[in-house]
């Protein structure tokens, strides 16, 4: 369990102060860039647990932790500051406000440009990587166990060209400048043949897979679905009754996987009830006791409604994955991380622990919460690749990667994206290329990708730090076609 730091300890009371400014300022000054960086070059010497991270950081000195201070006060007021401002703009859309009075009160208090730049360069390389260290977070042991075999057979793919957005030729090194990549894995038949890393990231240091998460914990239900353990098609009151009153009283358990939920809930910094509302009650954004709206993921899933009617539309929203998390362990009994530990990381081998961040009451946030090295998200992806058997053992009921294929209903998926290629699909948090290229992916924030193209034996892991946050995949999936077309020929 990663320790989130305390008063007692001057600097890492500071380090938590730089990493939510960092995270939530408006911009940051060289000299913060400058001081973040001796501050990294601590971290990155503490071993991976957090709790000798937190060790190795309360003996930088108390002269470092002032010239810290000094620098996110120059830089972007004190995170204590932010929260106060983030707190008051929730507080006053907590009451029914056009979209108009929502905009104007959100540009007129400056937090309109932080809502859109949460996560902002070159702050977010640094933050992506100990976001799980500076937020409350709970570790996913690997066991200890040695690291499952990747055989190393380089490609050297960096000139490998395709056809960018502007459909100009771009080559595959200049696609991960452009998209801000922190790391890139390709496997190929099991065999590692191309690695890089940038922007300080390491193959040991753990990223955060933001909504990536997702996928995660729907192949967990899609296999306990596939072993007779939860009914697809009950409603979801019937494993949370916690849950009656809310919007998901009469959904499916299915629905909620493939986000054909109706709930009066939107992914949009100006929705009320919205991301920010979320992202509060994870305390991933902190807030003080002035906060009105809910504290807890609990509280929150509680709080919304039905808008419509279920099974109609794809609508995207992190909330249905925290149902599907909350009813994961009611069923099992266990916390998500021990669930992923378990029937994941263990057995397939990973090198080393991950992490998933938690709410104040230590709910972990199976939305988008995760962080890990990228050679394990690889390892994830060759395991949904090869059916569920990784590492010389059958992990998954045989039958989950093939009910996962299947996809969900193209037509609710395009009914919620009018721009949908025919045949895709989402299913079980996971993005169907149904009737295209046979593709499945898991996606999250700012370019967190888990490719899987099953026909050519590739799988494809990338962190990035973008700052467009949700940028176009489409420019993505050009660069793993190439790929694609440059590796099955050796």
């Amino acid at each position: 369990m990663t320790r989130t730091p305390t008063s007692r300890s001057p600097f890492t009371r500071t380090t938590l102060v730089v990493a939510l400014a960092s995270l939530l300022s408006l911009g940051a000054s060289q000299a913060l860039a400058q001081t973040t960086q001796e501050v990294e070059q601590q971290l990155q010497q503490a071993a991976p647990s957090a709790e000798q991270a937190a060790q190795q950081a309360a003996q930088i000195t108390q002269q470092g932790a002032q010239q810290v201070g000094q620098a996110v006060q120059q830089a972007a007021g004190t995170a204590e500051q932010r929260a106060a401002q983030l707190s008051a703009i929730v507080q006053r859309a907590a009451a029914p406000v056009s979209a108009q009075q929502a905009s104007t009160a959100l540009s007129s208090s400056g937090m309109d440009g932080l809502l859109q730049d949460l996560l902002k360069l070159p702050d977010l390389h640094w933050g992506s990587r100990y976001i799980d260290v500076l937020r409350p977070s709970t570790r996913i042991s690997n066991g200890g166990v040695e690291a499952s075999a990747l055989p190393s057979a380089p490609v050297d793919l960096n000139s490998v060209t395709f056809t960018g957005s502007d459909g100009k030729e771009v080559s595959l090194e200049q696609w991960q400048k452009n998209t801000a990549t922190d790391g890139l894995v390709v496997l190929h038949r099991g065999q590692l043949v191309y690695e890089r890393y940038d922007h300080g990231q390491t193959q040991q240091a753990r990223h955060i897979l933001w909504s990536a998460t997702k996928s995660v914990a729907g192949l967990l239900t899609l296999d306990m679905i596939q072993a007779g353990q939860i009914d697809p098609s009950a409603p979801i009151a019937h494993y949370l009754p916690e849950l009656k009153g809310s919007a998901w009283e009469d959904a499916t358990v299915q629905q909620t996987l493939d986000m054909s939920t109706a709930v009066d809930y939107a992914e949009e910094p100006l929705a009320n009830p919205g991301i920010v509302q979320y992202m509060f009650a994870g305390n991933i954004l902190p807030s003080d006791q002035s906060y009105p709206g809910a504290r807890t993921v609990v509280d929150f899933l509680k709080s919304l409604k039905k808008k419509g009617e279920h099974g109609q539309r794809f609508t995207y929203k992190s909330v249905d994955t925290e149902v599907i998390g909350l009813l994961l362990e009611k069923v099992t009994g266990k916390d998500f991380a021990t669930l992923v530990s378990e029937r994941l990381w263990k057995p397939m081998g990973a090198q080393q622990d991950a992490t998933v961040l938690k709410d104040r009451t230590g709910v972990a946030l199976k939305g988008s919460g995760m962080s890990s090295s990228l050679r394990d998200l690889a390892r994830v992806g060759e395991l949904v690749r090869l059916e569920g058997r990784f590492n010389g053992k059958q992990l998954l009921q045989p039958s989950t990667v093939a009910e996962l294929k299947k996809g969900g209903d193209p037509a609710v998926f395009k009914a919620g994206r009018g721009n949908a290629r025919d045949g895709s699909s989402y299913h079980d948090f996971w993005w169907i290329a149904q009737s295209q290229d046979g593709t499945l992916e898991a996606r999250g924030l700012a370019g967190q990708h888990i490719y899987v193209d099953q026909a050519n034996e590739l799988v494809v892991a990338k962190f990035s730090a973008d700052a467009k946050l949700n940028p176009t995949p489409g420019i993505d999936q050009n660069a793993f076609a190439a790929i694609a077309n440059a590796v099955k020929g050796r």
